[in-house]
């Protein structure tokens, strides 16, 4: 079995997989908004998507996709613009979906083994 990776610029929260995962409605949220590394396509649900580790169990960023590149194809240049509104509102998003949990939005790049 090979190690495929997937390229990823996301504006939103990044949390523990262990707090996310011990949730008990963890696979809705992986059935409506979990990224198909795979696919060009995003996996969205009300403008948000998530990616989960869960082949170490380190981290779960849920938030917009502003670019995504799989495997050898690499990220574009990418303006990453985020004004304090869209932060404002994926903040609100985010913690809407999953109170009680709460983190910062920032805006992380990052590549996803899977």
């Amino acid at each position: 079995m090979g190690v495929e990776r997937t390229h990823y610029v996301i504006v939103g929260v990044r949390f523990k997989y262990d707090d996310v995962a011990e949730r008990p409605d963890f696979e809705e949220l992986q059935d409506e908004m979990e990224d198909n590394g795979y696919k060009v396509e995003i996996t969205e649900k009300n403008g948000l998507t998530m990616v989960s580790d869960g082949m170490n169990g380190e981290y779960v960023v849920i938030g917009r996709v502003l670019a995504k590149a799989i495997d050898s194809d690499g990220l574009d240049f990418t303006i990453c613009e985020c004004c304090e509104a869209s932060r404002q509102d994926i903040m609100h998003a985010v913690h809407s979906r999953l109170s009680p949990l709460t983190g910062c939005v920032q805006i992380y790049a990052f590549t996803h083994y899977h």
